[in-house]
């Protein structure tokens, strides 16, 4: 997988829905409030594959442990080691191979602690992701 991965864009959505239909890794996710932030963070353990949601604003992504091979949506892939912070772009989203056990954190600025509304604010559905894509309301080049 990996030696076409170098060479070629993937489709991390299609990649994300034969994940789905196959047995799910447990990840243990800590969600931290404080002062106007919300920080989430998960622990990968090494050779977990992991694809995360569409964030609707720029994200900061740090990996506190370990080391991964980051691929987004726009075509780039890098391989991070800890410790390591790095901004992702609105609407990309992301697939990490965890090469070492790692832990990953995003942050994102809100003064809300309800998950489920949190999500609503930062997080696109797909469906609405290719809804907005297809109107031309955005395009990720």
């Amino acid at each position: 997988m990996f030696g076409i991965v170098e060479h070629e864009k993937i489709d991390i959505t299609e990649i994300e829905s034969r994940m789905l239909m196959e047995k799910q890794v447990e990840i243990p996710v800590d969600h931290i409030f404080m002062g106007g932030v919300y920080i989430r963070q998960i622990t990968l353990p090494a050779g977990t594959l992991a694809v995360g949601k569409r964030h609707r604003k720029e994200t900061c992504n740090m990996i506190l442990k370990g080391k991964v091979i980051v691929y987004m949506t726009d075509g780039s892939e890098q391989i991070v080691e800890s410790p390591h912070v790095f901004v992702s772009e609105p609407y990309i989203k992301k697939m990490c191979y965890a090469l070492e056990d790692t832990v990953f954190v995003n942050i994102h600025p809100t003064d809300k602690t309800d998950l489920e509304e949190i999500e609503k604010d930062f997080i696109i559905s797909e469906n609405e992701f290719e809804e907005i894509t297809n109107r031309g309301e955005i395009w990720l080049g």
